[in-house]
């Protein structure tokens, strides 16, 4: 693993994990084949909403990327293979240890990452991208309740790349326009970045090619009433991080935490 903060508090990682391309072949198929919805159409047919509640014209929503977000199949009941929830956790294990890595630049967000969501897959086909926001972004009309506000815990933003820029798609790279800096992604590498306007980011235009990567994020707070650390589906709880932190700092500089 070999990473570099390219500024503003973005983070390249190459080498964080291995990906099989034809096991992420066969799963992509295989998440497909679910007939997972990206958008719901609203009732006067000229909006369409994803599930963070973002509206989105009807005419503009093949531009947008598809997602899967059911990688286990349990929301719909399906059965998936074991070597694909296999790759589902990998993918979960180097987001959380690329995040250690992050928090090796950024020991403070340690402190606010308490847990991470369940990830999903972002794909991009030709002509699909996505503009310029930034992942804490809450959608809102004034004099309306928002649809969720599960973004405002979002805290920092973790994408692990599957395939390669160049050779399996073309355009789609990434771009962080406060540096400025545009990243071509490679198979098994990671970006990561704060999720607010600090981070905010693009992904250009595919080209050509699908263009496939794993998105979580690390996220701080909880709901009201809720007790830290409790037991919730599709979500990773994260005790570990300061002390897997000191522990990667130890390996690499030698470092050792302060006697209390």
């Amino acid at each position: 693993m070999k990473s570099t903060h390219v500024g503003m508090g973005v983070v390249i990682i190459e080498d964080a994990f291995e990906v099989d391309a034809d096991l992420l072949s066969r799963y992509l198929t295989w998440l497909g084949d679910g007939n997972e919805q990206t958008f719901i159409v609203a009732e006067d047919g000229t909006l369409a909403i994803n599930q963070t509640g973002f509206k989105f014209d009807v005419n503009d929503m093949n531009l947008a990327p598809g997602r899967f977000l059911d990688l286990d199949g349990s929301r719909a009941n399906r059965e998936p293979s074991l070597d694909f929830l296999q790759f589902r956790d990998k993918m979960e294990e180097a987001a959380y240890s690329c995040l250690v890595e992050y928090c090796s630049y950024f020991p403070d967000a340690a402190t606010t990452s308490w847990w991470r969501p369940s990830g999903h897959i972002a794909y991009y086909g030709p002509g699909q991208r996505i503009g310029p926001h930034c992942d804490d972004q809450i959608p809102f009309e004034w004099g309306e309740s928002p649809q969720n506000q599960v973004s405002i815990h979002n805290n920092v933003s973790i994408n692990l790349y599957l395939n390669n820029y160049g050779k399996d798609y073309s355009g789609g790279q990434i771009r962080f326009p406060q540096i400025p800096y545009l990243h071509s992604p490679k198979v098994g590498s990671a970006a990561i970045y704060p999720s607010n306007y600090i981070g905010r980011h693009e992904v250009l235009p595919v080209t050509s090619g699908l263009r496939v990567a794993f998105l979580t994020m690390a996220c701080y707070g909880v709901s009201d009433g809720m007790i830290v650390g409790s037991e919730m589906p599709y979500r990773y709880w994260m005790p570990n991080l300061i002390k897997d932190l000191s522990t990667r700092r130890g390996e690499r500089q030698g470092y050792q935490e302060p006697k209390q």
